[in-house]
């Protein structure tokens, strides 16, 4: 057992222990752990934010500071994704389901992204613009599709989207082009996009290969998908990893 002492600001310490399994890991003891050696001996100024909503998570924040958004438990067994401006939250409810999460959010904080139910049980991926409402972007023709991340002007959405044949796809919507399949590496049957520039023009995610390896890509309307490599054995630690890898068992 070994443990790490990270000094805060004032007088507080944070320790945090941790057992090392040979080729086992806990995910969010990894993700502590690599946060504690990266900002070691960091001094941290705290701001109060005031209080969210009991059972409220936060999930993102713009750009400009002023919008928290996040997933909220309601009445009924259900979960809604919420936009938190000033010290008030609005719930931005759902397509027509139980459930809804809001995960990516524009810059200005007007446009919020992210995944809702339908009232038929399907999952779509949703924009969620201030004054006019949720509203579905679709799927590449399966039942689930959700954001992961969007420009900083909220036009271009990424993420993934199961297809008819029950593969799941990274794609890119924008209001022209409607949801973009950016398909796989070669081989590969699975991928998904977390990531995308400021401007919308490069995607980054992770997808798998025909002999199993996961490997990482950059997406560019001009290029395609460019292949990044395997993924290192710290990747394996990242949470995109784990969900395509979460993808991978539900599809098999």
């Amino acid at each position: 057992m070994s443990s790490w002492r990270t000094q805060m600001s004032g007088s507080q310490t944070l320790h945090v222990a941790s057992k090392c399994v040979h080729r086992k890991y806990h995910f969010f003891a990894a993700i502590a752990l690599s946060l504690l050696s990266l900002h070691a001996h960091a001094e941290w100024e705290v701001t109060d934010q005031g209080t969210l909503a009991e059972g409220a998570t936060a999930t993102a924040v713009s750009a400009d500071g002023r919008t928290i958004i996040g997933q909220r438990i309601m009445a009924g067994d259900s979960n809604h994704a919420f936009k938190y401006v000033d010290g008030v939250m609005t719930d931005l409810g759902t397509l027509g389901g139980k459930h809804s999460n809001a995960t990516a959010v524009s810059a200005d904080g007007k446009v919020v992204l992210g995944v809702s139910e339908r009232a038929d049980g399907s999952y779509h991926a949703f924009r969620h613009v201030h004054g006019q409402g949720m509203v579905s972007l679709c799927t590449l023709g399966g039942n689930f599709s959700a954001v992961r991340a969007s420009s900083s002007d909220g036009e271009v959405a990424v993420g993934e989207s199961r297809l008819r044949n029950g593969e799941t796809h990274a794609f890119k919507y924008t209001d022209q082009g409607g949801m973009q399949d950016l398909g796989t590496l070669p081989g590969g049957s699975r991928s998904f996009a977390y990531e995308v520039s400021a401007d919308g023009v490069v995607v980054i995610g992770m997808a798998d290969m025909a002999n199993g390896d996961i490997h990482s890509f950059m997406h560019t309307d001009s290029k395609g998908m460019v292949d990044l490599g395997k993924v290192s054995e710290q990747g394996a630690l990242s949470a995109p990893l784990l969900l395509l890898n979460s993808v991978r068992k539900h599809d098999s």
